[in-house]
């Protein structure tokens, strides 16, 4: 059985073990996902130039969320996009470095003294929480989320 998850992001998988069966049709062509794999590389590349360019014309900008989508988020992105903090709600992981960048994690209530003038969720599935953090802590800045 498959279904989708988490505001669909994960595509969950349920099996037993057993003796098995006959294989299962191919659902596409090959020349069809061919297609499709060369389509996501061109949507793939617009997207990354996009947010570089948004990123750069920010004065600073910051990106809320430490995990694996904040570090494959900047990994993607490159040196040079302007970014000096990530902010998380996790303590164990601020006061530390995000691995390959080097950009320092903080906490949320270090954002009014930095003044971002952009916060940028890694998980969309979290933009309501993020946005009224922002606000209780009087942090001005348009959140957009990758």
């Amino acid at each position: 059985m498959l279904e989708l998850d988490y505001d669909d992001q994960y595509i969950l998988i349920e099996a037993r073990a057993g003796a098995g069966g006959e294989p299962l049709p191919l659902e596409e062509k090959p020349e069809t996902v061919a297609e499709a794999v060369t389509e996501f590389r061109r949507a793939y590349d617009t997207r990354v130039a996009e947010w570089r360019e948004r990123l750069r014309s920010a004065r600073r900008p910051v990106i809320w969320g430490a995990g694996s989508k904040g570090v494959a988020f900047l990994t993607t992105i490159g040196a040079g996009a302007g970014i000096e903090l990530a902010v998380d709600v996790n303590p164990y992981k601020q006061n530390r470095w995000l691995a390959g960048s080097g950009v320092r994690v903080v906490a949320p209530e270090r954002l009014p003294e930095y003044r971002p003038d952009l916060v940028v969720a890694m998980n969309p599935v979290y933009l309501e929480e993020i946005g009224q953090a922002l606000s209780e802590l009087a942090v001005d800045a348009p959140l957009a989320a990758v």
